[in-house]
């Protein structure tokens, strides 16, 4: 049983409890500015990595705080494809959530490239920066168009990318916005 300031208490009998953390994240960055070899050598390197940050774990928690802790997971760092996932995921997200005004967002392979380029992600940062990439570069240019064209119907938006510059169009038409 959990107990809160207010004395509300909360079954917790079938509750896990997951902590993140970053404090590995510069043996992988440092590992992925050395790159990885084949697949045998990334398992060493990785598991060399995961030594690393479990005695980093261990120099910042004192041992009555680990020992309460069940499992510590250490994680491979994202790959290109786990990334582009992450796009995906996160477009179909915003997708939802315009959809709910019947209005669909359509980015074409090369712009969600651009996003992620955009985005400069790294193994120290994960996909964080992805969020605020398509927050700025998607969601708040939406907004602007619809602000600008109030009162129009605007069902699709497609997003793709032209001499290296993000654009949205609504449909296969004119270009309603450019971002850089």
């Amino acid at each position: 049983t959990l107990t809160d300031a207010y004395g509300n208490q909360v079954d917790f009998k079938n509750t896990l409890v997951l902590m993140t953390s970053n404090l590995g994240s510069k043996f992988v960055l440092r590992s992925a500015r050395m790159g990885f070899g084949d697949e045998e050598g990334s398992k060493a390197d990785f598991r060399r990595i995961e030594d690393e940050i479990l005695s980093e774990l261990r120099r910042a928690f004192s041992p009555e705080f680990i020992n309460r802790v069940d499992e510590v997971i250490v994680f491979n760092p994202l790959g290109s494809e786990e990334l582009r996932a992450i796009v995906d995921i996160l477009l179909a997200d915003v997708n939802h959530t315009l959809g709910e005004r019947g209005l669909g967002v359509e980015v074409d392979q090369e712009a969600k490239e651009w996003l992620l380029e955009k985005a400069g992600v790294d193994p120290s940062t994960g996909a964080r920066p992805l969020r605020r990439t398509i927050q700025r570069y998607i969601q708040d240019a939406v907004s602007e168009i619809l602000i600008t064209h109030h009162g129009e119907t605007i069902e699709r938006i497609v997003v793709d990318v032209e001499d290296g510059v993000l654009r949205l169009r609504e449909s296969a038409q004119e270009v309603i916005s450019n971002s850089n």
